[in-house]
This record gives C-alpha cells, structure tokens and sequence, in this order.
C-alpha cells in the first residue's frame, strides 16, 4: 500500500519537495504545490505533442476547425481506436479526409440554417404534420382508449 501513492508522482516530481513535506498553508508547501502543477502542466503539453507528431490526413481532417486541445485528442482517440478498427472489421472503406471535411461543410452549413430558422421563429416543429393543417402526424389515429372506452387503436378515416 505504501507504493501505491508514490506511483502516481512523475518521476520528475520524485526528487522535488511534495506540499505535503510542509506545513499546510505556509510558503513552502504552496511553492511546491505550484511546481507540482507545473510539472504536471509540461507534461501534458509533451504527451500532446508526442500525440499530434505523426498525424495522418485523415486524423488531420478530424481535428481541422477544432481549437481545444483537449477535443483534437479526443479526435484522435476516436480516430485511432474507433473509427479505423470498426471500418477494418467490417469490410468498410475509410471516409477520405475530403469526404470529412465535406461532411463538416454541411454540417456547418446545416447549422446554420437550422439557427437562422430558429431566429425567425418559422416552421414547422416536429410534432405537427408537413402538410401545413397542424395537426400532429399521429392525430388520425384515435388515442389509447378509442371513443367506445375500449383499449384499442383504431385509424379513423376522413369520412367518419
């Protein structure tokens, strides 16, 4: 059990003074504390580094547009370890980074069309029928209880 904490400090941190050498709250404790975290800090940055080193196209296409360092790593992640083995274990063919970066276009172009709609406050919402009488696409079906107090559903036509 002794190990176990020892493990989780870097190896650069090993031969510094830890906060927990001082007193709680004096100078000395919160000047190893802000080492700490710079330590910490620096080798975050290195192992992002070492991630975004040798980036193929296609991991390149997934992270274009993305500023968050943090998120490009999830890209990456999910590049390496999802996305690449799932299309290699079923026979998919890999999207091409243009086909990404089209995709992304759209996506984009589609948000902002749907925040330009939302704007204006017009349309028709989802749960009304795309024929323009407002009503609710399921509304010609009678609900759970039919007019007759039985438990069945039963489709009504126009002319009833």
């Amino acid at each position: 059990m002794d190990n176990l904490p020892k493990q989780r400090w870097s190896r650069r941190l090993s031969t510094r003074p830890r906060p927990g050498d001082f007193a709680l709250g004096s100078l000395e404790s919160r000047a190893a504390a802000r080492a700490v975290q710079l330590v910490l800090d620096i080798e975050a940055q290195e192992q992002r580094a070492a991630l975004f080193r040798n980036l193929t196209p296609l991991e390149q296409a997934f992270i274009e547009g993305v500023d968050d360092p943090g998120a490009q790593a999830c890209g990456v992640y999910l590049v390496r370890n999802a996305i690449i083995p799932k299309c290699q274990l079923f026979g998919w063919p890999l999207p091409t980074p243009e086909e990404v970066r089209h995709k992304r276009q759209v996506s984009e172009e589609v948000e902002k069309f749907e925040q330009e709609r939302a704007a204006l406050g017009a349309g028709v919402s989802e749960t009304e029928d795309s024929s323009g009488n407002g009503r609710r696409p399921d509304s010609t079906r009678a609900s759970r209880y039919g007019p007759d107090g039985t438990n069945e559903q039963r489709r009504y036509s126009e002319g009833e």
